[in-house]
Formats: C-alpha cells, structure tokens, sequence
C-alpha cells in the first residue's frame, strides 16, 4: 500500500519588523544580558587598577564595563592581556560569544529562508473535494495512482 504526503505554501503576511528578536526567547534574552553584565563586572574588578579607561566616576566606569563586553562582540580586544585569569575570562567570554552568536545567526537565518508550510488537506478525501490542480514530478507513480486508483481527473494533475 502507498501513502502520499501533501503540502501547501502558507501565505505568510506576519510583520517582519521585530523578526530579529524571533531567534532567541526572552530567557535568552536575559541570560544574554546577564552574562554581558557578569563578564563587564570581572573585567572592571581585574582592570581597574591598572588600566586607565577603567578609572574614573562610577558612571563613567559602569559606561567603559558594558562598552568593553559588548564591543567584544563586533572587535577583537586592542589591548594586551597579561594576567593568566585574565586570559582565561577572556576566552571564557569570547567562547561564549561565538556559541551566542551562532546560534543566533542560524536560527534567524532559517526563520528568515524556510517556508512556512500547512496543508489544509487533511487526506484524500479533501484533495478530491479541493478541486486545486495537483503538482507532481514527472515520470513518478503519482499521475497514475491519482488518476486509476483515486479516479482523479486527469486534467486536475
């Protein structure tokens, strides 16, 4: 016995204004932004002492914290990293950064490329009173099982 599986192209009209918030959730979202806030906070403490950009008022320190960790995700770092732990935050961060950003890249991707597909055929019963022309690859089964079998019009394929 053969089976047949049928798909038809949804229209899809959704606003793609915001589509680029779609390929994470909101926990993402947030976990995102925490881990941001995380790894600025261990900069500052093992950078402050010693590296002048990380001096100054507080408001101007919470700025410089979360321009380093977010600008870490478009640039590599400028400056030389002398500390073990340092390095180690660093490769923590930018490994993290690259997961993140992947992830994000393939999912808005795919949101963006792959059809959206439903059919609202729910069997043979509904093809048949569908009355849509009925695609097929030529040279395949298909015609002549829709056609003998099925008693489908010919025409209708």
């Amino acid at each position: 016995m053969s089976s047949l599986c049928f798909k038809c192209r949804k229209k899809y009209l959704q606003c793609l204004i915001w589509v680029f918030l779609k390929p994470f959730t909101v926990e993402m979202w947030c976990v995102t932004g925490a881990f941001l806030i995380v790894i600025g906070v261990v900069i500052w403490i093992l950078k402050h002492r010693i590296n002048d950009d990380f001096r100054g008022p507080p408001r101007q320190q919470i700025i410089t914290m979360f321009l380093f960790s977010f600008s870490t995700l478009f640039k590599t770092n400028q400056g030389d990293i002398v500390s073990t732990v340092r390095r180690m935050v660093m490769m923590v961060w930018l490994f993290l950064l690259m997961v993140v950003t992947s992830s994000y890249t393939a999912s808005l991707t795919s949101i963006l490329t792959v059809e959206q597909l439903s059919s609202p055929i729910t069997g043979i019963d509904s093809l048949i009173a569908s009355n849509q022309p009925i695609g097929y690859q030529n040279g395949s089964f298909v015609k002549g099982y829709l056609t003998k079998s099925l008693n489908i019009h010919s025409g209708d394929c």
